[in-house]
């Protein structure tokens, strides 16, 4: 039985996220899971040519702090 590294819940076995906290369980995962939560805070998908252009810049002109928001997403939660 495997565990969610942030929050302690049980995870369903083919599933990508927790159901719970949503935390992604996929090397590759928290960048989209990043690119979905900011699409939706935008008010458009990640598939909106407008907003992959924007994602592109911000991951070419300011990559450390794309992979420090992808790093909270992925660090454990603190008790």
């Amino acid at each position: 039985m495997q565990t969610c590294t942030r929050c302690g819940a049980v995870l369903e076995e083919r599933g990508h996220y927790c159901t719970v906290c949503g935390l992604a369980q996929m090397e590759e995962a928290p960048g989209d899971f990043l690119e979905r939560v900011l699409a939706k805070d935008a008010g458009t998908t990640p598939d909106d040519p407008h907003f992959r252009a924007s994602l592109a810049r911000i991951r070419e002109e300011q990559p450390e702090a794309w992979a420090d928001l992808v790093q909270m997403i992925t660090a454990p939660a603190k008790a």
